[in-house]
């Protein structure tokens, strides 16, 4: 990766935040739209995939945004420890990540409760639009306002997705409102 001045950001690196900013958005919108589908799960294993990658920039030490972690509070971060734990154990499927205790494996549980989505690798659990959607915003701030990134935010498409963002979060908080249609619905033959 080429260098820049301090103040600069590679482009190899904008250009990935870029492009995985928008894959998070497809992927909500995915999720949001075939949260029943039994294959939904692969889309929740992409965005865990995804957010890991980034907050990458914000846990590595050899990252050019490591000082905007900063921005992120001890809930945040052990939250992005949690996704970590659990791309390891999507990534190995052998992972001790995947073991809730010797011999009882738990990969990608779905519990259906609180109005939200548990989802559950061995010890590690998330909640759908409590943690994965509040991260994603969060990093969306301050991808978007970070100095490295001046134009970020300024780009057309930018209005564009935090809008689709914000129709698929509604629909998801619509559709959690009733688990018990949605269970009905996801395990119908």
């Amino acid at each position: 990766m080429e260098k820049k001045t301090a103040n600069e950001l590679d482009s190899s690196y904008e250009s990935l935040i870029v492009q995985l900013l928008n894959e998070s958005v497809n992927l909500i919108e995915l999720i949001s739209e075939q949260l029943t589908n039994k294959g939904s799960n692969y889309f929740l294993e992409s965005l865990i995939l995804t957010l890991r990658q980034l907050g990458w920039f914000f846990t590595n030490k050899s990252s050019p945004l490591l000082n905007e972690s900063v921005l992120l509070v001890k809930q945040e971060k052990e939250l992005i420890k949690k996704i970590t734990n659990i791309r390891h154990g999507i990534a190995h499927r052998e992972s001790p990540n995947n073991f809730l205790a010797p011999h009882f494996k738990l990969v990608g549980v779905l519990n259906f409760k609180n109005a939200d989505v548990e989802i559950q690798y061995g010890e590690n659990k998330l909640y759908l639009v409590k943690d994965i959607l509040a991260i994603n915003k969060k990093f969306r701030k301050i991808f978007s306002t970070s100095l490295k990134l001046p134009r970020l935010a300024k780009h057309p498409v930018w209005a564009m997705e935090e809008s689709r963002l914000q129709i698929a979060e509604e629909r998801l908080v619509s559709t959690l409102a009733n688990p018990n249609k949605l269970i009905k619905n996801r395990w119908q033959f």
